[in-house]
């Protein structure tokens, strides 16, 4: 692995090819999410989400997910059909996916969009191996034949309800549903249309069908009501009759489904199945099953999804009016997720739209971790420091644990609004955003107070960092100020840089990062501010499916990287953005998805965190970028004969001795970040908490700057 690094990097060109077979971004977040649809074929069960793309189950029980996003330009999935030999996607806002790109092992969706005269695609239904019919929210109907190559409307006279709703094949005929038209039929193809209606359905809005091959009806959800009618695969008359006994008054059904033998209703009181001959429906709820989306067979099974809480299964053959229906998410990883923060090698924390998740075991499982997090439906930031966790939120301000998430204590004394972005921290300080101002307070402290003397107001605030006795801040719109952490002034340093649209920031071995909006990185070095763009962000999969890389979302650094992301992508660079390489292999992780957020945990396994808004956290092995020769070595610039530890390599306690006066003195890693602050003294002992690692003890004298590596075995 590391010489295929070492050998990317020297040619500076990617073989796409070779990259698949490497380790893969894969899902590590707290599973569930929504379910907007599903279709089954063979051995698989496919699921469509309302924001996170397809999932796909090969297991017979559906009990594991696999994402497949790559290549969608949106993850609101409206429709999925399968032909027999291609699987394709409808989105809201993008049009329609074939699953057919194949580079090496990895397979993504291929846009197939030429001549559909609208994206916004409402359904789906396949007529052979390679035509399908599309249904559009406007625009009618098109039909490929030519497996999606290209499409033509089939909209005749008679089809000027042109806001389809669904789609269904009846044997040889196609049968669809409109807002205001209600059901419609083509014999041949889409070349001509019949109305298919009386008066229960005659120019009514229709919202679902269903299509029972065995008994050849016709299920339909209208405006009034249910309805069925038979013989609907041949009859040019149409007689529909209520099929509403056993649904509770008021029930609000939301879909249907069949396999034959029975027919099957989620609704928003409860869900139903009834034999098909003669229509009688019977709860199958067990308890409160929260807005239920779909309900489909599949082998021995039946497979409900939710808005909002994932996927369950129920065994079809043990169905009695007391349903046990059993959870099954694993890797369906598709809640909304607004922040992550990590620590040492194993903990975890998320933030998602159903709160605040802490795992301790590297990912692998959660727990809830909101009490006294009075808003924890809405996290905008997390932190790590010094034991503390930080949170803060859109509606309640500042939170600070003491106990990683179990309990959580407000703090908002002086800050002007409870809606907070972000948070850092530095020297026993945190720092928020809030109202587009910066605001500080001690760690322990309930109180803030305004750092923002100087810098930029009706601006929004992007990051800060810090290095050495000095911090950076960024703005949208106008760049980068500077000023030293023992200062109230800031002072802008924006020379070189040519965008001032600066989205993200970080600190690296003695050099400054930030990342912009359209223009890519720029770096400089610290004593003297001048800001130089790096090369291009780019990695081949995303720039073949339209991505940008110049929109940089965000900016972290590790273990002497820096990495950068953009939608649908994480790169890394070891040399101030000479060369970047891709940050693992990118297959897995969503190309429609923004990448705001970037951690890491430490030790053998480390590994990088990337939170994706609406498929929450991917996460890939540290171990697929190369180590880096020479990196400690090379950031000692200063000669240590001043500065002794002793024993080094230590268990952690270990003695300091420094020949200088001294002004401050500090543990750092290797990202620049302070992990201990230690008392301004020339002899004292140590002893470090931290994971096993390198680290480096900084001190300031009057003479410059001391340096000296740790190890910490």
């Amino acid at each position: 692995m590391k010489s295929f690094f070492k050998n990317t990097i020297l040619l500076a060109s990617f073989s796409f090819i070779s990259f698949s077979s490497f380790a893969h971004f894969g899902s590590k977040g707290p599973y569930g999410g929504g379910v907007s649809c599903s279709i089954t074929f063979d051995s698989t069960v496919y699921i469509g989400t309302f924001e996170g793309g397809v999932f796909i189950s090969t297991n017979s029980k559906a009990e594991a997910w696999r994402s497949r996003p790559v290549g969608l330009k949106s993850g609101k999935i409206t429709a999925l059909a399968h032909t027999g030999k291609y699987l394709f996607a409808a989105t809201a806002d993008s049009g329609v996916y074939r699953f057919t790109g194949f580079v090496g092992n990895d397979r993504y969706w291929e846009k197939v969009n030429t001549g559909l005269g609208s994206l916004k695609i409402t359904s789906l239904v396949a007529i052979d191996s390679s035509t399908v019919m599309a249904g559009t929210d406007g625009m009618g109907i098109f039909k490929t034949t030519n497996k999606g190559t290209s499409w033509v409307a089939v909209n005749n006279a008679i089809l000027h309800h042109e806001e389809i709703t669904a789609l269904a094949k009846a044997r040889n005929r196609i049968i669809h549903t409109s807002k205001d038209g209600g059901v419609y039929a083509s014999d041949d193809n889409g070349a001509t249309w019949i109305a298919l209606n009386d008066e229960s359905t005659d120019d009514i809005t229709a919202t679902a069908l269903s299509y029972n091959a065995k008994t050849d009806q016709l299920l339909v959800l209208n405006r009034d009501g249910l309805y069925v009618a038979d013989s609907v695969s041949f009859d040019t008359t149409i007689d529909y009759s209520l099929a509403e006994v056993g649904i509770p008054i008021g029930a609000k059904v939301v879909s249907m489904s069949n396999d034959g033998d029975a027919w099957y209703l989620t609704t928003d009181k409860g869900l139903f199945f009834s034999t098909s001959f003669s229509i009688r429906w019977l709860s199958i709820s067990s308890g409160t099953i929260q807005n239920p989306t779909i309900l489909i067979p599949f082998r021995t099974n039946l497979i409900l999804g939710t808005k909002n809480e994932g996927i369950l299964r129920t065994n079809l053959l043990a169905m009695t009016p007391i349903v046990t229906w059993t959870a099954i998410n694993t890797g369906f990883n598709n809640l909304a997720t607004y922040a992550i923060a990590t620590t040492g090698d194993k903990i975890i924390v998320t933030a998602t739209e159903k709160g605040v998740f802490v795992s301790k075991d590297l990912a692998t499982s959660y727990v809830r971790a909101n009490k006294g997090l009075i808003d924890s439906l809405n996290v905008n930031d997390l932190l790590f420091a010094d034991g503390y966790l930080m949170a803060v939120t859109k509606n309640a301000g500042f939170f600070l644990s003491s106990d990683t998430g179990k309990t959580w204590t407000q703090a908002n004394i002086g800050l002007p609004s409870m809606i907070v972005n972000k948070i850092y921290y530095s020297r026993g300080k945190k720092y928020v955003f809030c109202s587009g101002q910066v605001f500080s307070s001690d760690l322990s402290s309930t109180s803030w107070l305004s750092e923002h003397y100087n810098l930029p107001t009706n601006s929004v605030p992007t990051s800060m960092n810090f290095f050495g006795d000095k911090m950076i801040i960024s703005f949208f719109g106008n760049g980068v100020f500077l000023r030293s952490i023992y200062s109230t002034s800031w002072s802008a340093i924006n020379i070189g840089l040519s965008d001032f649209g600066v989205t993200s920031s970080t600190y690296s071995l003695g050099k400054l990062f930030v990342g912009t909006a359209g223009s890519g990185v720029f770096v400089s070095d610290t004593a003297s501010i001048n800001w130089i763009p790096t090369s291009k962000l780019s990695i081949t999969h995303t720039t073949m499916i339209g991505l940008d890389g110049s929109y940089v979302q965000a900016i972290s650094s590790n273990l002497g990287y820096v990495y950068a992301s953009y939608k649908g992508g994480l790169l890394a660079s070891s040399d101030n953005g000479a060369t970047w390489i891709p940050g693992g292999n990118q297959f897995n992780l969503p190309s429609y998805a923004d990448v705001f957020n970037i951690a890491f945990t430490s030790g053998s396994a480390g590994r990088v965190f990337v939170t994706t808004p609406n498929n929450n956290i991917y996460s890939n092995s540290l171990s697929e970028l190369p180590v880096i020769s020479g990196l400690f070595d090379s950031y000692i610039t200063k000669a240590t004969n001043g500065i002794r530890v002793s024993p080094n390599p230590s268990n952690g306690a270990f003695v300091i001795q420094i020949n200088e006066k001294v002004e401050s003195v500090e543990v750092v890693n290797f990202a620049g970040q302070s992990v201990k602050q230690l008392p301004s003294i020339s002899n004292q002992n140590v002893n470090l908490e931290v994971i096993k690692g390198i680290y480096l003890v900084r001190a300031k004298t009057v003479n410059g700057v001391l340096i000296q590596k740790v190890i910490v075995e």
